[in-house]
C-alpha cells in the first residue's frame, strides 16, 4: 500500500493538476491525503474520479482557505470514522490482518491559538482507537528545533509547535523519518526573509510500527506547491505472527 500526502496550495491551477497526474503515474498510490485544495466538492470529486479514486472524504474550503481530502481506490477497504477541517479518521483493512488499523489524515491548524486544543484532541484518540495507528499529513509544526532553518524563522516558531511535541511525547508516537531531503516546506522568500521547515511527516504508534516495520517515507520535489509531497510506502503486507505477508 502506498499513500501520497501533499499540501497542494490550490488544485484549480493547470500546473498542479499536471504535476499530480505525473506523480500518480509514477508512484501509483492507493490512497491520497490532500490539504489546501481550495476547490469545491464537485470539482474535487471530478478530479478524483479522473485519477481513479472512487471513494473519498472531503471537507470543502471555507472562503479562500482550506479544503481537505482523503481518498482511496476501490481495491482498498477503508471505513471513514469521523472528520473535520483538520483531521479525517479512517479504519483501514489490509489482508491478511484480521483487525483494522487507524489512519489519521492531518491538516494541522495554521492559527497558533487553535493548536493546543487540536493536539490535545488528537492525543485523546489513543484511548478511543485501541488499534495500530498511523498519522500522515501537513502538521503545521515541527518536533525538533533543527527542523526549522533560515534567517526568516520567527523566534516564536519553535514555541508554537510545543502542543504538537507534547502530544507526540505523551502518546509515545514514532517519527517514521524521511528520505530525499530534510525540509518539506519553504516560504519562497529570499535573503533575510527566507525560511524552511519540516512541516509534513508520518507518525505511528508502536503497534503500527511492529505491523509494518519496513515502511519507507520519501520526500518528492516541490513542483506545484511550497510543500514537498510525501510517499508513504508500506512496502509489503503486515507482520502476522512474526512472519511478513507479501
Amino acid at each position: 500500500m502506498k499513500i501520497l500526502a501533499a499540501n497542494c496550495r490550490g488544485l484549480a491551477r493547470a500546473s498542479a493538476n499536471r504535476d499530480i497526474r505525473a506523480l500518480l503515474r509514477q508512484h501509483s498510490p492507493d490512497c491520497l491525503v490532500l490539504s489546501e485544495t481550495l476547490i469545491t466538492e464537485s470539482s474535487m470529486i471530478s478530479k478524483l474520479n479522473s485519477w481513479g479514486f472512487n471513494h473519498y472524504c472531503y471537507v470543502p474550503p471555507i472562503n479562500l482557505s482550506g479544503g481537505f481530502c482523503a481518498a482511496w481506490k476501490s481495491s482498498l477497504r477503508v471505513e471513514p470514522v469521523e472528520m473535520d477541517k483538520h483531521v479525517i479518521h479512517c479504519l483501514v483493512y489490509l489482508e491478511p490482518s484480521p483487525t483494522p488499523w487507524t489512519l489519521s489524515a492531518l491538516y494541522g491548524p495554521s492559527r497558533v491559538s487553535d493548536r493546543p486544543a487540536f493536539w490535545n484532541k488528537i492525543g485523546a484518540l489513543k484511548e478511543r482507537f485501541n488499534n495500530p495507528w498511523l498519522l500522515v499529513g501537513d502538521l503545521n509544526g515541527t518536533l525538533l528545533n533543527n527542523e526549522r532553518a533560515g534567517p526568516g524563522v520567527s523566534r516564536f516558531a519553535h514555541r508554537s509547535s510545543q502542543p504538537l511535541r507534547q502530544m507526540v511525547e505523551n502518546v509515545g508516537l514514532i517519527d517514521l523519518g524521511v528520505a530525499g531531503g530534510k525540509y518539506t516546506w519553504r516560504n519562497g522568500r529570499r535573503g533575510m526573509a527566507f525560511a524552511r521547515a519540516r512541516l509534513d511527516r508520518a507518525l505511528c504508534d508502536d503497534q503500527w510500527r511492529r505491523l509494518y516495520p519496513s515502511t519507507r517515507v520519501t520526500m518528492l520535489p516541490a513542483t506545484f506547491s511550497d510543500h514537498s509531497p510525501l510517499i508513504i510506502d508500506l512496502l509489503h503486507g503486515p507482520v502476522i505472527g512474526g512472519l511478513i505477508s507479501w
